[in-house]
């Protein structure tokens, strides 16, 4: 007889944008750094810390595994050579208002046996170039997914209450979110999201921002900067060719926009170091 279980789903979708193991010195010195996406670290030896805003020092002790969350803000440090394992992934589901409330800095995850066995495999991967690039990206994969699980578990009952239905994707913006993703590099105007939803402009807006704390126009905006922001970091399309793919009128009022939401301009972003 078949075991049975509970309907199990995997809502949340990992994907895998950078991966390296690099050794890592006093140069390691990058200075507020913002993200659109996630960070995994793990570090061989003690020595490296992330300065958060409040000036307060996030120690990356040796052989713990570490998540940043993205939108956290952090400055790097480090007083030693030591070897970097890092891993950028996006996780998609749930709004950057909903993670900024619930994953606001640095993250250590209880170092459980089987954490640290899946971390030695995936970063064994990284080190073995002739390795198929389906077994690594598995591997690594492997270890998100235990990672973001055990963050998951961190918050409390009603923190993890709050966000099921952006999550499983059941809420009544639903469908508006998924229009706004399709339709980045297009004008969007309230009028069309509120047809979307079989709503009045006037009650689609207020609903809206009750239940997703931004109006409809600050998430667009923030999501067209985390678009863009993975775009210079992971693509090669030149700054006005991002400007325009993700909905802004020209490189000007991008630069502008990307700068107050990311505290540096779009070039200086993409030439930052990776971290």
């Amino acid at each position: 007889m078949p075991y049975r279980t509970n309907h199990i789903t995997d809502p949340l979708s990992i994907q895998i944008l950078d991966s390296r193991s690099l050794l890592i010195d006093r140069g390691w010195d990058a200075e507020d750094v913002c993200s659109s996406f996630w960070r995994l670290y793990v570090n061989k030896r003690d020595g490296a810390s992330l300065v958060l805003r409040d000036g307060s020092a996030f120690r990356l002790a040796a052989n713990r595994v570490y998540l940043v969350p993205a939108w956290v803000h952090f400055s790097c440090q480090n007083t030693t050579g030591l070897e970097h394992f890092f891993v950028h992934f996006d996780l998609d589901g749930l709004p950057g208002i909903f993670i900024r409330k619930l994953f606001s800095t640095p993250i250590e995850l209880d170092s459980s046996a089987m954490l640290l066995s899946v971390c030695r495999s995936a970063m064994s991967m990284v080190h073995q170039i002739k390795i198929d690039s389906i077994v690594v990206g598995s591997r690594i994969h492997a270890l998100l997914q235990l990672a973001v699980s055990l963050a998951w578990e961190g918050l409390a009952p009603q923190q993890q209450a709050s966000c099921h239905e952006f999550i499983h994707k059941t809420h009544q913006f639903a469908g508006v979110l998924a229009y706004i993703d399709k339709h980045l590099g297009q004008p969007i105007h309230n009028d069309d999201l509120a047809r979307e939803c079989h709503l009045s402009r006037d009650h689609f807006v207020r609903s809206f921002g009750k239940q997703l704390g931004q109006s409809p126009a600050q998430f667009i905006r923030e999501r067209r900067i985390a678009r863009a922001a993975q775009m210079l970091r992971f693509d090669s399309s030149n700054i006005e060719t991002i400007a325009e793919q993700c909905g802004f009128a020209d490189r000007f009022h991008f630069s502008r926009v990307f700068t107050h939401i990311m505290g540096s301009p779009p070039a200086a972003y993409r030439q930052g170091n990776r971290v």
